[in-house]
Parts: structure tokens; C-alpha cells; sequence
């Protein structure tokens, strides 16, 4: 059985370009979320596998969502990412527990 994959970006192009990335590697894609409050709000039915989750995004951007994913899913790991990387970004990451650093614009937290 396919993983299924909950894909969280703001920009329907990059939400797209994942969706064939993932596809096109055997997942599922469970669900698409336009921001962290859509992705909190939908993620407990969905029930995915693997969260791919934007940094910066409206409304409820992927720093703050991810604590609340991760309360709601603890055993779901979370990849945070973003296309504009800082230092800034790159540290509030780790902060959010991430253990490491993919191609120095992702970052991955693990399910507990």
C-alpha cells in the first residue's frame, strides 16, 4: 500500500510540482493544504503518513504549524522546506526539533 503524503504550500505551482515528485516515487498524495491552518485543520481525517510543509506561508506559516501537527499526529514525521532559505529560517527549524538539514533547504522532524 502506497504511503499517503499531506502536501502544505501556499503556491498552487510548487503544490503541484510535489504531488508529481511523490507520485512519481511510489506515495500517495492524501491530501493539499494552502497554509498551516488548513493543514491543522485537516491533517487528524487525512491521516498521512509523511507532512511536507512549507516555512513561509499566510494565515499559519510551517514553523507554527508544525508543534501543532505534531501534538495532533506525534508518530507522523514532517518535512519542513522552504525555496528562500536563511539562517534565521534554518535555526527556528532545528528549534522546532528537526534532526536534520536536506540539501540545505529542507529540514525533517521525525515521528516520535
Amino acid at each position: 500500500m502506497a504511503k499517503g503524503v499531506l502536501l502544505v504550500d501556499d503556491n498552487l505551482l510548487v503544490r503541484k510540482t510535489l504531488r508529481h515528485i511523490f507520485e512519481d516515487a511510489g506515495f500517495e498524495i492524501c491530501g493539499e493544504a494552502g497554509d498551516g491552518t488548513q493543514a491543522v485543520d485537516q491533517a487528524p481525517t487525512l491521516r498521512p503518513d509523511l507532512i511536507v510543509l512549507d516555512l513561509s506561508m499566510p494565515s499559519l506559516n510551517g514553523l507554527q504549524a508544525a508543534p501543532l501537527l505534531r501534538r495532533a499526529l506525534p508518530d507522523v514525521p514532517i518535512i519542513l522546506f522552504t525555496i528562500y532559505p536563511t539562517t534565521a529560517l534554518q535555526q527556528n527549524a532545528k528549534n522546532a526539533g528537526d534532526l536534520g538539514d536536506l540539501q540545505g533547504h529542507c529540514h525533517f522532524l521525525p515521528g516520535e
